[in-house]
């Protein structure tokens, strides 16, 4: 019997045989903001994927009113931004591919990563169907975009593309993929950072943390494989996938113990850095992070 599923990813897994009705099962009944949302895993690619959705075409047909990440409106009704711990990472990470570049940021949020890569790209552009109008409030170029289009009617290219925690929202990730190739000069490059199925947090069977990982925005959550075949089948080359751990050890604990995030305070004084460290690489050692980060060229 057929699998039957609403959700377009679906068949995109489905053609890249990335999963098999035969070994899917139910993995969850809800997600963070849907009490009745299931999620299914294949047992043998781990591939994890929401039934059905309804976020066609998220970043590149609808605005959203997703939270204003990052962003604080103070007493005399001015926008400043809070430290962008994620965004400072991924500059120091990639310089090499920022430094004297022309780049992309697709998906860009509030421009936090754009506007760090100012400082040494030759120009910087994001794309994000998010408010324009709020984002260049506090952005001193007018380089964002609404969608891709803009940049094909502007005939621009770039040495690099970077996709953060936005490929798991997209129902026809090979599609964009497809067009992002298009805008990269040759030997350009391609980097995406996506969540890991084999996250040590998903495989411990926490309710709580399924309840929180889970989100009707995130169509499916990706193995090292399954990055590596969307790159390839969208016409990157050379593709390289790194695992990263983004969370603490501290965090960990507090879900195993409290089943919550954020109680990395209560454990400030118990676990060292050294101790975060060598988790970090353990779990990196075993494949067991909670991060992918792929790197692919044109």
């Amino acid at each position: 019997m057929r699998f039957k599923s609403q959700n377009k990813i679906y068949n995109v897994l489905k053609d890249l045989n990335l999963i098999k009705d035969e070994n899917l099962y139910l993995f969850h009944n809800r997600t963070r903001d849907k009490k009745k949302l299931n999620s299914y895993k294949d047992k043998k690619t781990k591939i994890i994927f929401l039934e059905k959705t309804k976020n066609k075409d998220y970043y590149l047909e609808k605005k959203t009113n997703k939270k204003k990440i990052n962003i604080i409106k103070t007493a005399d009704g001015l926008y400043k931004r809070k430290k962008p711990l994620d965004s400072i990472r991924r500059y120091k990470s990639f310089k090499k591919f920022i430094k004297n570049k022309i780049i992309l940021d697709f998906g860009c949020g509030n421009g936090d990563f754009v506007n760090l890569s100012r400082k040494i790209s030759k120009k910087s552009y994001g794309v994000d169907p998010d408010s324009l109008k709020f984002r260049n409030k506090i952005n001193e170029e007018d380089n964002f975009f609404f969608d891709l289009k803009t940049c094909f009617d502007l005939n621009l290219s770039f040495d690099t593309i970077f996709m953060f925690h936005v490929l798991e929202h997209l129902d026809n990730p090979l599609e964009i993929l497809r067009k992002l190739n298009k805008l990269l000069k040759k030997n350009g490059s391609i980097i995406i950072e996506v969540p890991h199925v084999e996250d040590v947090l998903i495989n411990s069977n926490l309710p709580s943390y399924k309840n929180f990982f889970l989100w009707s925005e995130h169509l499916m959550t990706h193995t090292k494989n399954s990055l590596f075949k969307f790159l390839r089948f969208s016409g990157y080359k050379k593709n390289k996938i790194i695992f990263y751990q983004r969370y603490s050890l501290k965090n960990h604990l507090g879900w195993f113990i409290f089943g919550l995030p954020g109680k990395e305070d209560f454990f400030k004084n118990v676990i060292t850095k050294k101790q975060e460290t060598k988790y970090k690489e353990l779990l990196k050692k075993y494949s067991k992070t909670d991060t992918l980060i792929a790197i692919g060229r044109k």
